[in-house]
């Protein structure tokens, strides 16, 4: 049955993406020094201030005032033009060690095993409709976000800024995504550019780059519809860490926890667990299980293993799900550290998560 599906993705200068980017920057910063740190990161963006706040155990030392100058600059923003400077932007930090009662609750037990450092539902998804086991809407949106970032930084398309938005919809037979129906794409920029000429800039160097084998005579492809957009970053709207899960995730097409990745090093089991349920989701669908899987687990604070352990394979299983339940349970331990052991999570690779996507990159250990 002909039906669509819609995503969006921000790009990265877009004020909650410039959070969350920030927020794992520090979080490798202190894996750097110290991979036994315990970091759990907030960040809020306004104008030309950036708030910091969180715990932080960690006997990591480095400049956060440097790291974070660093990381803006990264993302392009050097100048007031574009609506932040990264050389002038006044950084507020608000840091304190993690709670004792968590603490206790996560220590080892006497068998070396660490219990769950939260309360969590954790979701992990795959379809086997695409390449990578990902929504093929989502992917599309997110090379989009991916190019925008390469030719502004490498000024392939001269005049645009860093904030903005793309939306991607796609019509699907039934779990299959047959073309793109429209491309919605905000974009800021300068004075100067011509809304036209922006818009064929976008075509040939973006678009057409990226969207190949998708793209009819009929797909739309709409940019800045509601004018120009000059004023962007944090002069135009307030930027949160966190806020932006469908993206991180899988777009809508399945559930996530509802609890935020950015900031949060390995042993926080709501961004860990959600990393471990892709891997066993893309294990039961690559292994002819099914076609189409989604996998929940639920942690309690203080317990090691999962409370609850379910798979959802929409009537798409080549055999009983109990049957799919205990063989994955078989292949896999679910516990914090032998996750983080599994997935070779220590390693200071979360600003480039945030940057580029958390699922469907093959060099990612949890898509192996």
């Amino acid at each position: 049955m002909k039906k669509f599906s819609s995503v969006q993705v921000a790009f990265e200068g877009h004020p909650d993406r410039v959070c969350d980017v920030v927020c794992d920057a520090l979080l490798d910063e202190h894996l750097k020094e110290d991979p036994n740190s315990s970091v759990d990161i907030g960040g809020m963006l306004m104008k030309n201030k950036i708030i910091l706040a969180g715990e932080v155990s960690s006997n990591a030392e480095f400049d956060v005032d440097n790291v974070v100058r660093s990381t803006l600059k990264s993302i392009g923003y050097t100048d007031e033009k574009f609506g932040l400077d990264a050389y002038k932007v006044d950084i507020e930090k608000n840091f304190k060690k993690q709670s004792q009662d968590i603490a206790r609750g996560i220590k080892s037990d006497e068998n070396g095993d660490q219990g769950a450092g939260d309360i969590a539902t954790v979701y992990g998804f795959a379809m086997d409709y695409s390449n990578n086991y990902m929504p093929t809407c989502l992917e599309i949106a997110w090379s989009i976000a991916n190019r925008v970032r390469e030719v502004f930084l490498s000024e392939i398309i001269e005049g645009i800024g860093p904030d903005g938005k793309v939306q991607v919809i796609m019509e699907y037979d039934e779990l299959k995504a047959v073309k793109i129906e429209a491309i919605i794409i905000a974009i800021q920029h300068l004075p100067d550019v011509d809304s036209e000429w922006l818009r064929m800039e976008i075509m040939e160097s973006i678009v057409n780059v990226v969207c190949e084998g998708y793209m009819c005579e009929n797909t739309k492809v709409l940019v800045n519809t509601a004018g120009r957009f000059l004023l962007g970053g944090p002069m135009a709207e307030l930027g949160m860490s966190g806020t932006k899960m469908d993206m991180y995730t899988y777009g809508g097409f399945a559930n996530f926890g509802g609890n935020t990745f950015s900031g949060k090093d390995p042993y926080k089991i709501d961004r860990t667990g959600s990393l471990m349920a892709r891997k066993v989701a893309k294990y039961i669908v690559s292994q002819g299980m099914a076609e189409k899987c989604e996998v929940m687990f639920s942690y309690a604070i203080g317990l090691v293993q999962p409370v609850i352990i379910d798979i959802d394979t929409f009537g798409t299983a080549s055999e009983d799900e109990e049957n799919i339940k205990n063989i994955i349970q078989e292949e896999f331990s679910f516990s914090t550290a032998d996750i983080v052991e599994t997935l070779d999570l220590l390693n200071p690779i979360y600003q480039n998560l945030s940057r580029y996507g958390h699922f469907g990159r093959d060099e990612l250990e949890w898509e192996k």
